[in-house]
Formats: C-alpha cells, sequence, structure tokens
C-alpha cells in the first residue's frame, strides 16, 4: 500500500509483481505523479506474509524476520531514474536487507518473471550473448568509440606499438544502472614476454556525444571491468585490460545525476547476490522480450505461480513427448542428449535414472537434531561429562559475528592505519564457511579435500573466485604437500592455516573483503602482512566482546536454549560428574550461564576452569591451578591441592586435573566445537570420548533432506553410472563429454545449494573434505547441540553406520532373506 503524507493522494492498493533470488526481493508496482515529500510506503501485511513465506522457505535457504512498515527515513527515493530502494531492517541481525521498488515509467503494468539459474549458469549465459553478439551492433563514425595513443613514444613502455587512430566495432547492453560496452579489438598482438599490448598511459578512450546519448537509451546489462568514465575519458581515469587472448576491451559504466550532469561511475561487481540478481533482471527482460530463446540453463516461471510452486533444479532429463503411458512420473525423464550411437537407448538411461531417483528417496530424511557416530560408543561406560563453553554449551546468534567483524574492521583502521574506506565494507554472513584452508603466501581462502586434492571453483582471492589455470600453474597441479596443510591452529610457521572455528567465519570475511579492496583500488599490499594484520586485530578484541557482552546484553548474542538446564540436571540426577574447561573469563561465561540456566548455575559442575588457556592445557605436563577470587576478580596465589566444586579455577593442565580428582580417562567424555584445541589431543594422548559440536549440522542436514537436494543427488549418480558404464564400453567421446558436462553441472548446482563459493563444509563434489577427516578421526560423535543427547538413554550404544569399502559390494536384505541367510532376531 503507498499512502501519500500529506496531500490528496489518498489510500490506495498498487497492484505489483515480484521476484527474488536468494539476497534480492524485487516489486515492481506501477506508480504515477509521487514526489519525495508525499510518499509513506507501508508494506500491507498480506504482502509481507507472502515475501515470508519465500524467504523462510527452503528454495531460498534464507530466514529473515522484517518490519511490517518502512517509512521514507529508511529508504532512498530517486525520482528521476523512477526507483524506490527500501531497506528492511532484519529484526535479530543487526544488518540490513533491500527491496528494489521498480515502477513502470510507461504506466503499464509489466510482467515479472523469476529465474532460477546458478550464478554460475547466469554468467556463463551473460558472456555467451556477448560473445555471441545477439546484441545490437553500432558502427558508423559519430556513434564510434575511438582509440588513440597519447604519445608516438612513450618512454615507460618503449617497446608499445605506435598505432593510429581507429574505430572499433563494439557491442553493448546495459539496465537503469550500468552500461557495460564491448570492444572488439582486431589487431591486438602477443608481444614477446608480454600478456598486454596497451598501457594504462598510451589510451584515451573517447565517447562521443552522439555514443553517449544513445548509451543513456539503452536497454539491459551487466558484466566485471572497472572504469570511471566522464564524456571524456582520460588515461589516468580509466583501468582497463587488453588481453591478447580475448581481444577485447570491457567497460563497464554506473550511472549517477549530479548537479544535472551525467557522469559515469564504474564499480567492479563481485559479490554473488548482486551480480546473480542482476543477471536474473538481463535473463528475465530479454527472455521476456524475445531477445533471447529459452535458455537450457535458465527455468522462467510466471510470478502468479510462484507462490505454489517450489523451487526446482533442472533435471537432466527432460520429456517433450507426452505420448508415454508409464506410470506416475516415469515419462517426465526422457534424455535431453541425443544418443548417436547404440550402447545407450532411452530406455536404459530412464531405467538407470529411475533406480538411482528411488534409491535417493528411499532412505527417508535424516533427524537434524540427532547424534551421529564415527566410533562405537556405550555411554554405559561413561560417568564424567566434560564440556567446553563457547560454541559448545552456548551458542551465539548471527549477530555475534557482526560485532566481530565491526570490531576487527575498526581495529585495521584505528590502530593499524588502514584506509579509512574500509569502514564501508560489510559483513557478508553467506560469503565464507568453517573448515576452509587459507595461503598466508598467496592469499588464497580455499577448500581442500580429505586427499589434499584443491576443489577448483573453490578457491578465492578476496571476493573473486580464482581460476582453476592459475591455481594448477601456481601449486603443480591439485595437490597440497602435507607440510604446507598441516591444520594445527596452534602450529607457528606453516604456510596455510584451517579455519576450524565458527569466530574464524568472520574474520576470513575481514580478510577478503579488505583483499577485494586493494585489488579494485590498484592498491599494493602483501598477502602475509594482511593476514596477520587481520588475525591480530581480531585476537585483540576478544577482550573488549568479553566486557562488552555483559548479562543485559546476552539475549541480543546468546541464543536460549531451554533444554540445556533440562540436560544438565538429567547428568546431576543420575550421579554423573559433570566439569566446564573454557578459555573465556569467569564473568563472561557467568553472565552467559545465568541467562542460560539460572543463577545456579555452578552447582550443576563438579569442577570450573576458565581461561584454561587451551590447547596448552591438553598439552603441557606442568602447570599450577590457579584459584580465581570472586572477591576482586584475581587470582590467588596459594598453592592448589584438590578441585573443589564450590571455587573457580584458572590455567592448569589435564594431567592435573586427573590427578588431583582421580578420575579414569577412560571414563570420561568431552564436548567442544573446536576439533584441535578441544579434541585432538585428549582422544590422542589420554583416551577421553569426544563428542563434536557442529552448529552448522542442521542447516546442512536440512538441505540433505531438501528435494532440491535429493533430485540434484539422483541425477548426479546416475550421470556418473552412465559416465563409468561410457568408460567401460569405449562410448562415443563426443558423448561421454556430454554426460561428464551435464554431471559437472549438477555437482556445481549442489555445491550451491549449501553455499554459494564453497558449498558443504562436509563434502567436496564427491570426497569428505579435509575438515570432515579431521572430525571423523578426533571425535566419537557428533551432533548440532549437546542436548540432542536427551533423546538418548544414559546407557545408549552408539554405533557407526557401516559402510562399504570400495572393493566390496551391496547386497540387498530382500536378498538375504531369500536366500535364507539373513540373521533372524532372538
Amino acid at each position: 500500500m503507498l499512502e501519500q503524507s500529506p496531500g490528496n493522494f489518498g489510500n490506495a492498493r498498487v497492484p505489483y509483481d515480484w521476484y527474488q533470488t536468494t539476497s534480492h526481493v524485487i516489486i515492481t508496482i506501477r506508480i504515477a505523479n509521487l514526489k519525495e515529500n508525499d510518499v509513506k510506503v507501508t508494506i500491507i501485511n498480506d504482502a509481507l506474509d507472502v515475501m515470508c513465506q519465500l524467504l523462510d522457505g527452503r528454495q531460498f535457504r534464507m530466514h529473515f524476520n522484517l518490519y511490517k512498515t518502512v517509512v521514507v527515513p529508511d529508504s532512498n527515493w530517486a525520482v528521476d531514474t523512477s526507483k524506490l530502494v527500501i531497506n528492511l531492517k532484519k529484526a535479530d541481525r543487526k544488518r540490513w536487507h533491500s527491496l528494489e521498488i521498480i515502477p513502470d515509467k510507461n504506466g503499464n503494468r509489466p510482467k515479472s518473471f523469476i529465474g532460477i539459474v546458478s550464478l554460475h549458469d547466469a554468467k556463463n549465459e551473460l558472456n555467451n550473448l556477448l560473445s555471441a553478439a545477439e546484441f545490437e551492433s553500432k558502427e558508423n563514425s559519430t556513434e564510434a568509440i575511438t582509440i588513440t595513443q597519447t604519445r608516438t613514444n612513450n618512454p615507460n613502455h618503449p617497446e608499445a606499438s605506435i598505432i593510429e587512430p581507429i574505430s572499433l566495432d563494439y557491442n553493448w547492453y546495459q539496465d537503469d544502472k550500468y552500461v557495460n560496452i564491448v570492444i572488439h579489438v582486431p589487431n591486438i598482438k602477443l608481444m614477446e614476454n608480454r600478456s598486454f599490448l596497451f598501457y594504462e598511459d598510451d589510451i584515451n578512450i573517447i565517447l562521443t556525444d552522439n555514443s553517449l546519448n544513445w548509451i543513456c537509451n539503452l536497454p539491459t546489462a551487466i558484466t566485471n571491468v572497472t572504469f570511471k568514465l566522464y564524456k571524456e575519458i582520460n588515461s589516468n581515469e580509466s583501468r582497463y585490460e587488453i588481453s591478447p587472448c580475448r581481444s577485447k576491451i570491457e567497460i563497464k559504466l554506473r550511472k549517477l545525476t549530479i548537479n544535472q550532469t551525467m557522469m559515469f561511475t564504474i564499480n567492479r561487481i563481485n559479490q554473488s547476490s548482486l551480480v546473480k540478481c542482476r543477471a536474473l533482471q538481463t535473463l528475465a527482460t530479454n527472455f521476456n522480450n524475445n531477445v533471447i530463446s529459452h535458455s537450457p540453463n535458465v527455468i522462467f516461471t510466471n510470478t502468479n505461480l510462484i507462490q505454489s510452486t517450489n523451487r526446482q533444479l533442472k533435471r537432466p532429463f527432460t520429456n517433450n513427448n507426452n505420448s508415454s503411458s508409464s506410470s506416475d512420473d516415469d515419462d517426465k525423464f526422457i534424455t535431453d542428449i541425443e544418443i548417436k550411437n547404440n550402447f545407450f537407448t532411452k530406455t536404459e538411461i530412464l531405467e538407470i535414472y529411475k533406480s538411482t531417483f528411488k534409491a535417493t528417496y528411499s532412505g527417508g530424511e535424516v533427524d537434524s537434531k540427532g547424534v551421529f557416530t564415527n566410533n562405537e560408543l556405550s555411554l554405559s561406560d561413561i560417568d564424567i561429562y566434560g564440556f567446553d563453553y563457547d560454541y559448545t554449551l552456548a551458542c551465539y546468534k548471527e549477530s555475534l559475528d557482526y560485532l566481530i567483524y565491526d570490531l576487527g574492521r575498526d581495529v585495521l583502521i584505528n590502530k593499524f592505519q588502514y584506509p579509512k574506506d574500509i569502514e564501508l565494507l560489510d559483513y557478508i554472513p553467506d560469503f565464507a564457511i568453517r573448515g576452509l584452508h587459507y595461503d598466508i603466501e598467496n592469499g588464497f581462502l580455499m577448500k581442500i579435500d580429505t586427499f589434499h586434492q584443491i576443489q577448483l571453483g573453490s578457491v578465492y582471492r578476496g571476493l573473486s573466485p580464482v581460476p582453476s589455470y592459475e591455481i594448477i600453474r601456481l601449486y603443480n597441479g591439485l595437490y597440497i604437500p602435507r607440510q604446507y596443510i598441516r591444520g594445527d591452529n596452534y602450529e607457528e610457521n606453516v604456510r596455510m592455516k584451517q579455519l576450524n572455528d565458527l569466530f574464524s567465519v568472520p574474520e576470513m570475511c575481514l580478510l577478503s573483503n579488505v583483499t577485494e579492496y586493494f585489488i579494485q583500488n590498484n592498491i599494493s599490499y602483501y598477502p602475509e602482512i594482511l593476514y596477520h594484520d587481520v588475525t591480530n586485530a581480531i585476537r585483540s578484541i576478544h577482550p573488549v566482546i568479553h566486557k562488552m557482552v555483559d548479562l543485559q546484553k546476552m539475549p541480543d548474542y546468546l541464543e536460549k536454549n531451554e533444554r540445556l538446564p533440562v540436560f544438565m540436571e538429567h547428568l546431576r540426577k543420575h550421579n554423573k560428574k559433570v566439569f566446564l574447561i573454557t578459555n573465556s573469563p569467569f564473568h563472561f561465561v557467568d553472565n552467559g550461564m545465568k541467562y542460560m540456566i539460572g543463577d545456579d548455575w555452578r552447582s550443576l559442575f563438579d569442577v570450573i576452569v576458565v581461561q584454561a588457556r587451551k590447547p596448552s592445557f591438553f598439552k603441557k605436563e606442568s602447570r599450577p591451578f590457579r584459584t580465581f577470587n570472586l572477591g576482586n576478580d584475581r587470582m590467588n596465589w596459594n598453592r592448589v591441592s584438590t578441585l573443589d566444586r564450590d571455587k573457580i579455577y584458572m590455567e592448569g593442565t589435564v594431567s592435573g586435573l586427573l590427578k588431583m580428582t582421580g578420575w579414569n580417562s577412560n571414563r570420561v567424555i568431552y564436548f567442544g566445537d573446536q576439533i584441535y584445541s578441544d579434541l585432538a589431543d585428549i582422544t590422542l594422548d589420554f583416551g577421553w570420548r569426544t563428542g563434536a559440536i557442529i552448529a552448522e549440522l542442521e542447516k546442512e542436514i536440512e538441505t540433505h533432506n531438501s528435494p532440491e537436494f535429493k533430485e540434484a543427488v539422483s541425477a548426479l549418480q546416475a550421470l556418473q553410472q552412465l559416465v563409468d558404464e561410457g568408460n567401460e564400453n569405449n562410448l562415443d567421446e563426443a558423448i561421454l563429454n556430454q554426460l561428464i558436462q551435464q554431471r559437472d553441472a549438477l555437482r556445481f548446482e549442489a555445491k550451491t545449494l549449501f553455499n554459494p563459493q564453497f558449498g558443504s563444509i562436509f563434502r567436496t563434489h564427491h570426497n569428505p573434505t579435509y575438515f570432515s577427516r579431521r572430525l571423523f578421526r578426533y571425535s566419537d560423535i557428533y551432533m548440532s547441540q549437546v542436548t540432542n543427547l536427551l533423546k538418548y538413554s544414559l546407557k545408549h550404544t552408539f554405533l557407526p553406520r557401516r559402510g562399504l569399502l570400495p572393493h566390496e559390494t551391496r547386497i540387498s536384505q530382500v536378498e538375504l532373506i531369500h536366500r535364507g541367510e539373513f540373521p533372524k532376531a532372538r
């Protein structure tokens, strides 16, 4: 609903269409004769409810709490571009979400489409459109782009070619914000030992008035190169890249209106959400205008149908023949690969797909709040339960990530004297995931599998993916040697650091954002220095957070798990010993536990150790415990010879803990979220049983249970079987390559269901991740929260699932029973 305030416009319902990506909701409405001081925008409840259903749906994997009313002070209104950008604040996330409301200038209600397309496919589609010159081309002298050389002899680059002024063909496309121009350069030569022919101080690019005028009236756009342009562009105001292998210049212009003078500012777009949004807009517009045919990588669905339509991945087998009489939906799956020999029939491919599809769905859904077993564990053998605090007993909201990021960014600016503009770089919550490796020397953030192999497509420099050929060249392949990849966070002088805890996610986002800023602004930097500065900045703010997040602010940052006090009382009721070992200071832990459990929380623990200095606590053989004085907040100097229930202790070692309590290591289980500093040493050196708390597990399992993922996996399995059988039977190479390409496309789509950049924390395309390998090695069980154990008896035995080794074959229960070999219950 739009209201005029003040004025006589009155209250009126305005029809609207909308579409959305994972990060944007775009509402198209029709508005006439409104001015900035006349407008108040109220999103009516039913419209908001529709949006929230989409945002909360699995198909978009985003969860927002939105305020229901937005007024002008929260908005940016631009009458001349007929665009209102409304910022909706998320109720509990300390961040903003943008709704772009685009009125129709012509007074006609436009058609709105939602395009289901991966970022990878969208980029490829747009690049293909440019390369194929499917957009209109301009070529006459009054509307041409002219490239000239500034000097006939350049002292800085004497080897540069001297060229005469030339008019070049070019293609373009644009939207209401951006103009993209691709200049095709016919005479580029590859100079010896040079990858560029022209240099920044060699070139003027001139847009004539006529060319500028028609550029302002074009219809659609997006790409990746950076320029800053006025009507005449000088070399010191522009950046460009002319690559001999591509033979084209790509110019990106962003439109602004300043003092009635048209100026263009170009910003490179690398954040996947904005790229995807713009790509979808472009594809939807072109599809609607019949500029391009229906892309095989894009599905367009009319907006009016979206409320009753779940997001569907494109199946690799699409039926265009309705004559089949097969039952159910079997007739829907016919290959769209044209088979050119007789090895695979369509019926065989259909059967392969059906069998894998049904097998995928036959397993049912996994309980996202279950407990999962790596090594057999009987709780009847456990008498002592130990816990870490952060991300184990205490589960934090995403707002803490924003706080860590913002404080670390401020330290970079105020203490390390980084550019002031860095304060404009916002936290991107869905950029990084836990378990990644950071190459300190090269400045790459990457995902590595259990065999030390880099997953291509998941290597980033800043916010930009690194091309596969560059990775292979730099590392001489995909293998990372053991001496580089050691993931122990407490090891010094290693080339790569693994991000094992959730605190490192905002740290890596800050590191990537600053790297991207330096790259985009052509600022020289050293990745190793930047890494250490960001790491030191994040470390320095932990004491600040401990003081800032007091008891009153705990609800803003800490999830209140109502089952936690029930679980702790359950352990006490069954006479289990309970202890807490954490690196956090007492008052921070005290405030959190009071909020989650109550003022008497300490009565639930037999031993409490704060500021334990893990992992040293589990490694050092000798370091005394110190008593924490609650009266003056200081350590006592008295010797500690016993560990009592009513006291708080600091420092110490695990050896001292076992000695003073008399506990048997074989009867102890300890729960923590950090694989190395919490779990590795105590299981290897002391034989403690261990439980890993992986907060991301619930979301991962929800994605696994989704129809989109199951369908993608079933299609992947079908394609992989086709590829395997094709290899064994010498299938035509062209067809085999088509199958492999489809398989790889589905791998990418399945990956993006978890995280657009890096995928799942547990799996690469087909192997477990390096993080998974350590998780399975150092934890007996793992779960999303410790309270998941309430589902099980304290005498329950957790048994690992028996998996097939590569040389083993699967024998079904039906076959065993038929042969009379299946063991009967006693």
